[in-house]
């Protein structure tokens, strides 16, 4: 077993490595990398680096291993999972629905090469090839999908998510039920609602989470039920505005979560070699969902008024580089796309702008429960009101040449902004009337929304408020304090790193508005802006108005110790 300083063992021991690793011992941790990757046979506890690193909206953490004097030893992410998330499913299929999914994809390499997952002998246990490149995007810190901004990242995008709905998709059947983890709370609900199962059948999986996400929130208030009633009724029309026959109408096997940060740069500071991970949401649904959700998450719609109300307006990808998507997504699906309508350039660009709104009426009923910012009505509103305007633009422009050109040229999501803001009106600041009043924006498409636009604001139960965090897909704890103590545990990393995580405009401080998208990311958020206040002058010891690294200490070893 034992060579000088070089540990050798067998896989019989990993299962009593996994507790020592998870708790960060070191040894542990080499023992098992050593164990799922064969060319680290060689690496000792003094080659051995092990680093944690930053978490985003779902997952496990994952820890960075890396042995830099051994030649031939990968760098590796590591994640360790509770061994109860890798119990056999009741079919006796070991693999779930995202470990089959990284199997089959990264035999393609359009995600990170797997080298240990779903192992019996090392139940929760997952190594990977580390990606040394940065995220492409993230949609809070930065204000759009940068990656689009590089030719050859443009056109990796368009490749990559070719080469993905390309794929033989006879494996999805075999493991689509076996859901385990996140997926399994998305998906609650899914065997005793009849619709749910009805759209699942006919239009995929993205459809049906709408369904389930606004009919498990309706109960919240603020028109959470109004909410939920229009995604339903918007999901259908946006689902069969593209035809079935189409290139990006087509069902495919997605990803189901394509936004920024789940794209990644597989070489440090390198454009054009793209990969996808966190393929929490693998399910059958269009191909235009895909392609549209980057766009989507564009800090010109929506999450600019989300995240900072709208004081930095991104940008959208210009046409040209949409086009570079379109023509690679082309290029690489080859005679294949021959086989589909709307096949030429400008319809695949022009038809991912209705990936754009199936994405914003997806995020609409995600977030139905949040409701930390000022907004009358929950924020949900805002997602569902682009989704129905967008699909208004959609039906002018079949006649429009003028509009249809426009759309080309400036996405949806920045046309509908616009015209907002020339109204003077802002998104999430909207009431109920002004939302009724504006319903049809752009035209109308099909019967105009019938409610409920009423004064549900009742004062809700604290059962009523408890549901509220704990709703979701997200688990949203029962106060920030415990979210964000879940979130820094979660991640294994220091406190600094934690701090600057949450630190986007790298000043120094967290202030409001960062603190209340911390407030997302660690699965709470805040009912009204006084609420956001208060948290923050908790954590503000000196009342300067906004949360130093030493504060932010304090306040973790407080949430620790109560």
């Amino acid at each position: 077993m034992t060579t000088d300083n070089c540990i050798n063992v067998s896989w019989e021991v990993a299962k009593f490595l996994l507790p020592a690793a998870a708790k960060g011992d070191e040894e542990a941790m080499m023992l098992l990398c050593k164990l799922a990757v064969p060319s680290w046979s060689d690496v000792t506890s003094k080659d051995f680096k092990m680093e944690a690193l930053g978490g985003g909206f779902s997952g496990n953490v994952p820890i960075k291993c890396s042995a830099p004097g051994v030649e031939g030893a990968p760098t590796l992410a590591v994640k360790i999972n509770a061994a109860d998330d890798d119990e056999e499913n009741e079919d006796g299929n070991k693999d779930s629905l995202v470990t089959a999914a990284y199997r089959r994809w990264s035999a393609a390499g359009i995600v990170p090469t797997v080298f240990c997952l779903g192992c019996p002998e090392a139940p929760g246990l997952e190594v990977y090839e580390f990606i040394e490149g940065s995220q492409a995007s993230w949609l809070v810190v930065k204000h759009g999908p940068e990656f689009m901004e590089n030719d050859l990242d443009a056109a990796s995008f368009g490749k990559i998510y070719a080469e993905l709905h390309g794929q033989d998709s006879e494996w999805y059947e075999e493991y689509k039920d076996c859901l385990k983890g996140q997926w399994e709370d998305w998906q609650k609900g899914m065997d005793t609602n009849e619709y749910a199962t009805e759209v699942r059948a006919k239009y995929g999986c993205v459809a049906s989470m709408i369904v389930l996400f606004g009919d498990n929130h309706a109960h919240m208030g603020k028109n959470a039920a109004g909410a939920a009633k229009a995604a339903k009724e918007l999901s259908p029309l946006l689902h069969e505005y593209l035809p079935k026959n189409s290139l990006l109408g087509r069902t495919v096997v997605g990803h189901g979560d394509a936004h920024g940060a789940n794209i990644m740069h597989r070489r440090d500071g390198g454009h054009g070699d793209l990969v996808v991970i966190d393929l929490d949401f693998v399910g059958r649904m269009p191909a235009a969902y895909d392609l549209g959700t980057p766009l989507a998450g564009t800090t010109v719609g929506p999450y600019a008024f989300l995240f900072n109300k709208g004081d930095k307006l991104g940008k959208y990808p210009s046409l040209a580089q949409r086009r570079i998507v379109a023509q690679a997504y082309l290029d690489e699906l080859g005679a294949e796309a021959q086989k589909f309508s709307r096949n030429e350039i400008e319809e695949v660009v022009l038809d991912m702008e209705v990936g754009v709104a199936l994405r914003l009426l997806w995020v609409g009923t995600v977030v139905i429960p949040l409701g930390f910012n000022n907004s009358p009505l929950y924020m949900g509103w805002c997602f569902v009101f682009y989704a129905r305007a967008a699909l208004n633009l959609f039906d002018a422009a079949e006649t429009d040449e003028v509009l249809r050109d426009r759309i080309l040229e400036e996405g949806v999501i920045s046309i509908i902004t616009s015209a907002l803001l020339e109204k003077g009106l802002t998104p999430l600041d909207m009431s109920r009337e002004e939302y009724r009043a504006h319903w049809d924006l752009f035209g109308s498409l099909g019967p105009a929304f019938t409610g409920p636009f009423v004064p549900d604001d009742a004062p809700p139960s604290a059962e009523d408020l408890l549901m509220e965090q704990t709703a979701g897909a997200a688990k949203h704890y029962s106060s920030f304090e415990s979210a964000a103590l879940k979130f820094y545990e979660s991640t294994g990393a220091d406190v600094a790193t934690v701090f600057d995580r949450f630190d986007s405009d790298k000043n120094g401080y967290i202030d409001l508005q960062e603190l209340m998208a911390c407030a997302v990311v660690c699965g709470t958020g805040f009912t009204t802006m006084a609420d956001a206040e208060a948290a923050l002058a908790k954590v503000d010891s000196d009342g300067d108005g906004k949360i130093s690294l030493t504060e932010f200490k304090s306040f973790l070893t407080g949430a620790r110790a109560a």
